[in-house]
């Protein structure tokens, strides 16, 4: 090896293209370094560190991590759950809402103005069906749906709660205060003298604060 340096220095020096002092100096460098290195070109770690595992910490804050992301995405599944149903109980809430002022206005219209039919009853609303009334105001439908005079429970459901469908009646000033009377089945309280409806429970809210049966 020494010799090959040497013999290099010199044909190196000839051509003026390496200094033989450097040539030695990377010599030595070269020597310097361990065999396997020299081998290989580069040092490398031993195989085991390169292949060291997880150590108990690395693993339990590995774990950690992934339960609070699971936490995360527990709850706002559960919050996107609420919203959807809180959407579809306030679509549903209008919906019938529309039905009782469009059949107001007719009732008006066919001379049943300060009467007692002045508004949908009732037994209307869940069956899906106006009854009792002259010839044209007769089977009539409160909304879109199923409408049958045995029906007793033709509504759409308060979805966000109990999923109930029964309309049941309270008196003027319980509507106003949007007093829950609610029961088995009951989704719905309706005033049938002042055509107040309104969800029949209190929660929960929505993202404004308001209390279900305030919607």
């Amino acid at each position: 090896m020494k010799r090959f340096y040497s013999h290099l220095a010199s044909k190196a020096s000839e051509r003026g293209k390496l200094h033989p002092a450097l040539l030695e100096q990377h010599m030595f460098a070269v020597k310097s370094l361990p065999k396997r290195a020299r081998r290989k070109g580069a040092t490398r770690a031993p195989f085991i560190d390169s292949q060291r595992g997880f150590t108990l910490i690395e693993l339990l804050v590995v774990l950690v991590i992934i339960g609070i992301l699971t936490a995360i995405a527990v709850t706002r599944y559960q919050d996107l759950t609420t919203e959807a149903q809180i959407g579809a109980t306030k679509g549903n809430l209008a919906t019938i809402r529309g039905g009782v002022m469009l059949l107001h206005a007719r009732f008006l219209l066919g001379g049943y103005g300060g009467t007692a039919l002045e508004w949908p009853t009732v037994t209307e609303l869940n069956s899906n069906l106006t009854s009792g009334r002259t010839a044209n105001l007769n089977n009539l439908r409160v909304i879109e749906g199923p409408a049958i005079p045995t029906c007793a429970s033709c509504m759409p459901p308060d979805s966000v709660i109990t999923n109930f469908l029964i309309v049941t009646q309270v008196t003027t000033a319980q509507a106003d205060s949007r007093t829950v009377v609610g029961g088995a089945g009951i989704g719905w309280d309706y005033d049938p003298a002042s055509g107040q409806i309104y969800v029949a429970a209190a929660a929960p809210t929505d993202s404004l604060g308001n209390a279900a049966n305030l919607w």
